[in-house]
């Protein structure tokens, strides 16, 4: 419980801070209100799904509680999610709650969490604390080993050419009552990569929904694609002694986005 909370606090701390952040995906930043920051943070790129219709979430208009995903012993916990994506047949739709957990340095295994130093929440390891936390919300049991929860490690393959990333886990959670009437079935993607925050969507489905679920999870290939440092950003060394941040534009095509300055 303590874990849940200081995790909640620092993502509010860290979205306080997000117009100090110089670089931005503007896609990221109009569908996903506030998880743009921490998706921009952990260097994501979005790209819009072809078989999906994207909400736009402005005021966190989107924003919904899932007591359908809450044990009877779970009901005092945070559970709350964003509305990202819907099939045009209407049959599954996707929520999001994208951790505030992302990393500056490249050499380091712990999570920044500049307000909270003591934290120690490393990285490569925080997406398997998020799938416990799940199942304690949906079971009301805590457990203390993985191998105790019916979760499914997809291939090495299948992580890097759908996302570019190390992982991807799936595991399905009891739906306790039907969400807005109609959806009955759960299953979570848990998207990870090394020294990267974790991408969680919970997808909502009903039993027509059921019947072309691999469809709907092959159309979500490479709507988040985890970009390779350099595709980024490039920071000039020796940083200048200056509080000015300088964004310097493309050469050509080819080129990544520079920036001079202090970070």
């Amino acid at each position: 419980m303590r874990i849940l909370q200081t995790i909640i606090l620092s993502s509010l701390l860290l979205l306080i801070a997000s117009n100090a952040y110089p670089q931005k995906d503007k896609s990221l930043q109009n569908v996903f209100i506030p998880e743009g920051y921490a998706l921009d943070r952990n260097q994501v790129q979005y790209n819009q799904p072809k078989d999906f219709i994207s909400y736009i979430d402005s005021l966190e208009k989107n924003k919904v509680y899932l007591g359908c995903f809450l044990a009877k012993e779970s009901k005092r916990l945070p559970s709350y999610y964003r509305k990202s994506f819907l099939s045009k047949d209407s049959n599954f739709i996707i929520l999001t709650a994208i951790p505030s957990i992302f990393c500056r340095r490249n050499d380091s295994v712990y999570a920044d969490f500049d307000l909270l130093p003591e934290m120690k929440v490393e990285m490569n390891t925080y997406h398997l604390t998020h799938i416990k936390a799940d199942f304690l919300k949906n079971t009301g049991k805590r457990v203390a080993f993985l191998s105790e929860l019916p979760i499914t490690y997809k291939s090495s393959k299948y992580a890097r050419e759908s996302f570019n990333a190390d992982t991807v886990i799936t595991y399905p959670l009891k739906m306790w009552e039907k969400y807005e009437n109609k959806y009955t079935h759960c299953l979570v993607i848990l998207i990870q990569k090394r020294y990267r925050g974790c991408i969680p969507l919970y997808c909502l489905y009903t039993d027509e929904g059921a019947k072309k679920l691999n469809h709907y999870i092959k159309s979500l290939q490479k709507v988040f694609w985890y970009r390779n440092p350099k595709d980024y950003i490039e920071v000039i060394d020796p940083v200048p002694e200056t509080d000015n941040i300088f964004i310097l534009p493309k050469r050509n095509e080819s080129d990544t986005v520079r920036i001079v300055g202090q970070l």
